[in-house]
């Protein structure tokens, strides 16, 4: 099982980059977030701002994309230029709903609070979720930086990820170890025991 004092270190450790995790967690999302190097081991690639959408997007491979909700039907051809073929949705809204089935991408419920403690069921859920629909997929909450930023997790940990590499990359794009403690501690421990991961 993954320390409370694991998720305090990587908390401590991202503190090079504190204006930025700052800027997302007071609210503000104009700041792209920091570029990926393999120096500090990290993957994803930051496309920025797309029209339609809240926030910038972020890819961590071919099959997942993650960010901001969707703001209008511009959003939707955003995502159609991608090549999205099923959006997750953490907050989900009718109108949402309709512009991306237009455009005849699939959108599949997510919805957890913020800061949850997930249930092992909730958690395998979701990881079983990101595998049962096609692909490439779009993960979204409000901005992307926190629950989206879970299920980021959720996903680097089913491929194989490093437990604190996948913590690291969360605080990286923005995402509060602090403020979702009890969210990633019930996915590090349900994924500990599914996937025989080592502390």
């Amino acid at each position: 099982m993954f320390s409370q004092s694991a998720l305090t270190d990587h908390e401590e450790a991202c503190d090079w980059g504190l204006n930025r995790v700052t800027a997302y967690e007071c609210g503000f999302r104009g700041a792209l977030p920091p570029t990926a190097d393999e120096w500090n081991h990290q993957f994803y690639e930051v496309l920025g701002k797309r029209d339609g959408l809240k926030t910038w997007l972020v890819r961590y491979d071919d099959h997942f994309y993650r960010g901001g909700e969707l703001e209008s039907i511009d959003g939707a051809h955003s995502l159609a230029k991608l090549g999205i073929k099923t959006v997750f949705a953490i907050t989900s809204a009718d109108k949402e709903r309709e512009w991306l089935e237009s455009v005849g991408i699939k959108v599949v419920d997510l919805s957890f609070d913020k800061n949850a403690s997930l249930g092992q069921s909730q958690v395998r859920h979701i990881a079983e979720q990101l595998n049962a629909h096609p692909s490439p997929v779009y993960v979204h909450c409000v901005g992307g930086t926190q629950r989206g930023g879970v299920v980021g997790v959720i996903y680097r940990l089913y491929h194989g990820w490093d437990p604190g590499q996948a913590l690291l990359e969360f605080a990286y794009l923005g995402g509060s170890l602090k403020a979702n403690n009890n969210t990633l501690k019930a996915v590090l421990k349900t994924l500990s025991s599914t996937l025989g991961m080592q502390n």
